[in-house]
């Protein structure tokens, strides 16, 4: 949806229109949660006892971007102008679109039990009903 959104922004590149600012916000609302949004996937995917290695890899990752993605955007707005800005910023997107595209469409799911709901105090009539009383010995 990033992705959309800053291509739209690139196409609508009217100053005088309140669509581009629009769209700008929705871009933002929607690429403030990548950072967190990739920490949280792979904490899910690597075992618990890899969680600072691959925490420093994901900081890693994100400083490197930090560095090479302004010097490409700079490039991109050199030769196509203003709008190279956003199109630099749809083009980063893409690869994320990709990988969770390809996340939701190919990866198997693990087996769950089935949930069965039981009353909040449930508990004190069971353990009541599971235990003999005095009475009934």
């Amino acid at each position: 949806m990033a992705a959309v959104t800053v291509a739209g922004v690139a196409v609508v590149a009217d100053p005088a229109s309140i669509w581009p600012f629009l769209l700008i916000a929705a871009y933002g609302s929607l690429a403030f949660p990548m950072y967190s949004l990739a920490v949280s996937m792979v904490n899910d995917a690597i075992p618990q006892n890899q969680l600072v290695a691959a925490a420093a890899g994901v900081v890693f990752i994100y400083g490197a971007g930090s560095v090479v993605g302004p010097i490409g955007v700079s490039v991109l707005m050199d030769v196509i102008g203003p709008a190279g800005y956003f199109w630099g910023l749809a083009a980063s997107f893409l690869p994320l679109a990709g990988y969770a595209l390809a996340r939701i469409l190919f990866t198997t799911r693990p087996m769950q039990r089935r949930f069965v709901s039981l009353p909040f105090r449930s508990s004190t009539a069971v353990a009541l009903l599971a235990e003999p009383s005095e009475e009934e010995e």
